[in-house]
């Protein structure tokens, strides 16, 4: 078989499956790359959910916030996500999901604490 120009083409050996010079095998790289895309995946179900809930809801926030922190869950493989909102010189508790306590629907002063954006 001739490559470009009457050239031999490249022929594949038993070894050829491995690369080691850029970062290990073939196959470890393709499982690399194929983690990092089923997260991406992962990522844009997330914000898919999360823009039509917003489209859907035009006029109220809670459903979004409660998508955000349901997502958080499902994506970081977290137990529990809190959003907690800041008004004036209070925390409010907006929105919960998962087993531990949360401030849902209370107030907290934050005299004190320091918060940053």
């Amino acid at each position: 078989m001739t490559g470009v120009h009457g050239s031999p083409a490249p022929t594949r050996t038993a070894g050829a499956a491995t690369d080691d010079s850029a970062g290990g095998s073939l196959e470890e790289r393709l499982a690399g790359r194929t983690r990092e895309l089923d997260e991406l995946t992962q990522q844009h179900a997330a914000t898919v959910e999360i823009l039509d809930i917003i489209a859907r809801s035009s006029t109220g926030l809670q459903p979004v916030l409660d998508a955000v922190v349901g997502a958080a869950v499902r994506h970081c493989g977290a137990d529990d996500a809190e959003i907690l909102l800041r008004d004036r010189t209070e925390l409010f508790g907006a929105a919960h999901e998962g087993p531990l306590p949360s401030a849902l629907g209370r107030r907290t002063p934050i005299e004190g604490r320091r918060l940053t954006n």
